[in-house]
């Protein structure tokens, strides 16, 4: 209760010179309900003049604030989409700008890298020995890792086909890296907090079955 969820995507065509960059920010209240979202269009060159995402927060938490007439809220999640060639001075000052919008609403915030492209790979068992490594069932996290800022979910269900005799489907987890947050925030609590909510997020998009399934404002913000 008293969270917001805030989605982050930017795109640029990596086969088109001097393409535009396309950013866009979805919210999404603790009910798990749509509230607003925004997009901008910056040439190439005005990124760091106008491809600030404060004016898009500023909108979102506006009619955020007029929809569930409520302008104070505990944490903000705020989910960032990062493909390859995310350079981190970027991540940084995306970060930065967040930490900032939080305190327009008196809230605390997370701010997640999201890596659908991740190697990694959940087992039970030795992944080694055949016998006994099994994957995973869906929905499944871990937040255990090497790094003690990641989170690996399962977010997929594949499908067995009889006719081929094979899964279709990739059921391959997706890496969440909490980059920056606030600092009275503890870690470890706050990533089981974020296991279960994004879980439950993933829960409410549908696509293809060979697709990877994003927590559903992320989902829409890829659209």
């Amino acid at each position: 209760v008293g969270t917001i969820f805030v989605a982050i995507d930017r795109y640029r065509n990596p086969f088109k010179m001097n393409a535009p960059l396309i950013s866009t920010i979805v919210l999404f209240d603790n009910k798990g309900s749509y509230i607003c979202s925004k997009s901008i269009i910056t040439k190439a060159g005005e990124e760091e003049e106008k491809a600030s995402l404060l004016p898009l927060l500023k909108d979102c938490f506006k009619k955020l604030c007029s929809v569930t007439r409520q302008k104070k809220w505990k944490l903000i999640v705020y989910l960032e989409d990062t493909g390859v060639g995310t350079m981190e001075y970027q991540l940084k000052k995306n970060a930065d700008e967040c930490r900032i919008a939080a305190k327009w609403v008196g809230a605390k915030y997370v701010f997640l890298t999201v890596n659908k492209g991740s190697h990694l790979r959940l087992y039970t068992g030795d992944p080694t020995d055949r016998l006994s490594a099994n994957r995973v069932s869906s929905f499944t996290a871990a937040v255990r890792m090497r790094d003690p800022r990641q989170i690996l979910i399962v977010s997929t269900e594949p499908i067995i086909s009889r006719e081929i005799v094979r899964e279709i489907g990739t059921p391959k987890p997706v890496l969440y890296t909490i980059f920056s947050r606030s600092e009275d925030i503890d870690l470890e609590e706050v990533k089981e907090d974020i296991a279960k909510s994004i879980i439950w997020l993933c829960r409410h998009s549908w696509v293809s079955p060979t697709s990877t399934r994003l927590p559903a404002p992320l989902y829409f913000a890829n659209k």
